[in-house]
This record gives C-alpha cells, structure tokens and sequence, in this order.
C-alpha cells in the first residue's frame, strides 16, 4: 500500500537493519522471512531516493556479518548486484558509499571461495571507485579497508589479484 512512499520506504529499510543487527539466528529468521525481496524491492523501486538506498545498504551491512551459509544465501540472491547499482547511481554521496562498504567489509569476511566470487564480480572496481570518489571522507576510507583488509587474508592468488588490481595505490593514499 505505500510502495509508492520514499519515506516510508526509507524507515521501513531503517527498522530492517537494526533488527539485522544481531545475532545469526536473528538474521536466519529475517532471512526466512523474506527480507531481501522487501530490501531489493525497495532499492529498485527508490533507486534516485538516497535515503532508501543509505537504510537498505545500512541493513545489508547488518545481514552480512553472518556465516558462510548465510552469505552464499546473500550473494545467491543478487545481493552484489544490488549494492553495486546503489553505488553507481549515489556515486557522489558519502553515507551509501560508507554503507555499501561496510556490506562489503562483511561480505568479504567469509571464506576464499566466497572472497574469490566477490573478487570475480568486480567487487575491487566499487570499493576504489568509492575511495577515489570519497578521498577525504574517513567512513568511506575505513570501510572500504576494511573490506580491503578481509579480502587480503585470501588465497595468494586472490593477494595477486588485489595487487595486479591496484589495491597498494589506493590503500596508500587512504594511509596519507
């Protein structure tokens, strides 16, 4: 009945991350329950409403610090496809950057083959097109890292690949 509404929108995005903040059980059941359609369903329908897109990237963050199940579940469902149009279509906007990198920060948590498939989807163009955009903009910065820093612990051909990509340019300008 209000799909039409940015704002209620925007609080009901809101309201699901801070319910996906919290335990694994707790994100299961959000899961379950069917809270990436309303999430993606929002984000599709809102894609030029930045506030929407800063909430549903908000709770994607949240649902992300889960285990490994629960993040094939999230990338099975499109979650990157998601995040990655949020980020193109609010490229100049600091707050969904920084949320869209915290959910990757906790994506790439997982494990070498969940880091390899983030890798393989073109997750390090997002992150450095984010940390160009957002140079003096700390939340980005540490968000990005962060997921920078996960995806570093991988498999030496993923390290390869995040040196072959660049990562050492980009990391040393956030350390400046």
């Amino acid at each position: 009945e209000h799909d039409s509404n940015g704002g209620v929108q925007e609080n009901s995005c809101g309201a699901l991350g801070n319910l996906a903040n919290g335990s694994n059980e707790w994100k299961e059941r959000l899961l379950q329950a069917g809270v990436l359609d309303h999430l993606f369903k929002s984000m599709s329908e809102h894609a030029s409403n930045a506030g929407v897109q800063e909430n549903a990237c908000g709770a994607l963050w949240n649902l992300a610090g889960c285990s490994n199940e629960q993040r094939d579940k999230l990338m099975e469902a499109g979650v990157l496809d998601h995040l990655f149009r949020s980020m193109s279509e609010h490229a100049s906007n600091a707050a969904v950057q920084e949320k869209a990198c915290g959910a990757f920060q906790n994506l790439a948590g997982g494990s070498n083959e969940q880091q390899a498939r983030l890798l393989q989807a073109g997750m390090l163009d997002h992150l450095f097109s984010s940390m160009s955009e957002h140079v003096s903009n700390s939340g980005v910065q540490e968000k990005a890292c962060a997921a920078l820093r996960n995806l570093s612990m991988g498999s030496a051909e993923q390290k390869e690949r995040l040196l072959q990509g660049g990562v050492l340019h980009y990391l040393f300008n956030s350390m400046s």
